[in-house]
């Protein structure tokens, strides 16, 4: 990978902080409500508890690529030239859910938008998990969905802790962190302006699992206009109230995996893809899935 170009005009670093209180992990079922804290750029909303679930059943869901998901956990607060939004680089959390599954795994999911007037590179998640006393215990860094985060576009993250803290969880507080660049700066950098997000969605179904709590499977379809390579697909499932049950990321489509077509997909080909979803937080019936796609354009 090269090195990105930074101009110090239009290069900044932006970091958001949310704070999700954890229930015990000894056992399953989502956190009490959590309260967003005042985020250091950006803005951010309060966070509810899901009502309990009654199963996925097959469904058509909307499809939405790049739009902005309204939850209705209350609409986030509008960005101030401060915080980002207008001419500044912008990111907030639309968007949390924490739950531990049967298996004693904690959960973390979430949702990104870029509310901002520049792209983001490389956005980092990082989860700070603190005891009752605020003393961290542990720390992990995760990537966003998307590696290059347009304007209006969003993307999910998700992260599991699996070895048992030594105590009790207080909270988990989420920051993110990324660096804008300039369209300009995009255009003059080869590698990061070779990403895409040009694909059409030409179905999507979710339906019960034979495994786990969820299945989702789809097809989508190459609209760059040049062959791509290291294609992914990302899901977010919301149920009939618009909260957040589950995110996916990296999805690798199937023509890589049974490996019928090779790792390049040529211009208006397409390709199917299923995703699992072993554990799905408390909350409606799955009602909505967003898709969103991401590959590396070739020459």
């Amino acid at each position: 990978m090269r090195d990105i170009a930074k101009s110090p005009a239009a290069l900044a670093w932006v970091g958001v902080m949310f704070t999700v209180v954890a229930c015990q992990l000894g056992g399953g079922g989502q956190a009490p409500d959590a309260q967003a804290e005042t985020p250091i750029d950006s803005g951010s909303q309060p966070l509810t508890k899901s009502t309990p679930t009654t199963g996925g059943v097959p469904i058509e869901p909307t499809v939405e690529p790049t739009a902005s998901p309204v939850p209705t956990q209350g609409p986030a607060p509008a960005s101030t030239p401060s915080s980002g939004g207008g001419d500044a680089p912008s990111a907030l959390v639309t968007t949390i859910t924490s739950y531990v599954s049967a298996d004693g795994v904690f959960h973390v999911d979430g949702v990104i938008v870029n509310d901002g007037a520049y792209p983001f590179w490389g956005l980092e998640v990082k989860y700070d998990v603190l005891d009752q006393q605020g003393v961290v215990m542990d720390t992990v860094t995760g990537h966003a969905g998307y590696a290059l985060l347009f304007p209006g576009e969003v993307t999910p993250f998700s992260t599991d802790f699996v070895d048992p803290f030594p105590r009790e969880v207080g909270d988990v507080q989420v920051r993110l962190e990324g660096e804008t660049m300039s369209t300009a700066e995009i255009e003059q950098n080869s590698y990061v302006n070779s990403y895409t997000h040009a694909c059409e969605v030409i179905s999507v179904e979710g339906r019960p699992a034979t495994v786990g709590d969820y299945d989702v499977v789809g097809e989508v379809r190459n609209t760059s206009g040049q062959s791509v390579t290291n294609f992914d697909i990302d899901l977010i499932v919301y149920d009939t109230a618009d909260n957040l049950l589950g995110v996916l990321t990296f999805i690798i489509p199937d023509q890589y995996v049974i490996g019928s077509g090779g790792l390049v997909i040529a211009p208006g080909e397409t390709t199917t893809f299923k995703g699992w979803f072993s554990n799905l937080a408390e909350g409606g019936e799955p009602a909505r899935i967003v898709v969103g796609c991401e590959g590396v354009k070739t020459q």
